[in-house]
C-alpha cells in the first residue's frame, strides 16, 4: 500500500512530515513528538518521510533517533517511489533492503515501478535478487510484466532468473 493512497487524515506530525515541514517537524521533535510512534496503522515517521523522498526530515529524523529496524516499510515506501537517496540514507541507518513484511520486497517494488537507480542500489546493498513478493512474483517476473526492460537487463546481469 502507497502511503499516498491511504486517504485517512494524518496526526498532525506525520502531516508535518508528509508537507515535508522541516520546520514544524524539527518544532514538534523540540516539543516531545515520539520519532517511532505509528498511527495506529503500520505508519511511522520514518516511513512516511521515505515514502514521499523527504530527505532532510528523515536525516532529522533519524538523529533525533528513529531506528530502520522499527520502520520496516521505510524502504519499501523509497523503493516504490522511486526514492534512490532515501534509498541510501536507509541503507547507511542499517536497513534490511530484503525486508517484506507480507508483501512485496524492496526490489519486487522497485522492479514493478521500473526505478533502475532504486534497483542498482538495492543490489549493491546485497538485495536478493530471486526473493518473491505478492502472487510469487520475483524482480525479474515485475520487470518483465510490466514492460521494464533495462530494469530486466539489470537483474539478469545481477543473476536473476
Amino acid at each position: 500500500m502507497n502511503i499516498n493512497d491511504d486517504r485517512r487524515e494524518y496526526p498532525p506530525f506525520l502531516a508535518a512530515i508528509a508537507a515535508g515541514n522541516e520546520k514544524v517537524v524539527l518544532l514538534m521533535l523540540n516539543h516531545g513528538a515520539e520519532v517511532e510512534r505509528e498511527d495506529g496503522t503500520w505508519r511511522t515517521p520514518l516511513t512516511v518521510a521515505a515514502d514521499r523522498g523527504h530527505l532532510s526530515v528523515m536525516k532529522m529524523l533519524l538523529n533525533a533517533g528513529a531506528q530502520v529496524k522499527k520502520s520496516p516499510y521505510a524502504v519499501l515506501q523509497a523503493s516504490g517511489g522511486g526514492h534512490t537517496e532515501a534509498i541510501k540514507i536507509l541503507i547507511e541507518a542499517g536497513a534490511d533492503v530484503n525486508a517484506a513484511e507480507g508483501g512485496n520486497s524492496p526490489l519486487v517494488s522497485a522492479a514493478l515501478g521500473g526505478n533502475k537507480e532504486v534497483v542498482k542500489e538495492l543490489l549493491r546493498a546485497g538485495a536478493d535478487f530471486n526473493k518473491s513478493g505478492w502472487d510469487d512474483l520475483t524482480p525479474l517476473a515485475a520487470a518483465l510484466q510490466e514492460s521494464h526492460s533495462e530494469v530486466a537487463d539489470i537483474l539478469l546481469a545481477a543473476g536473476a532468473k
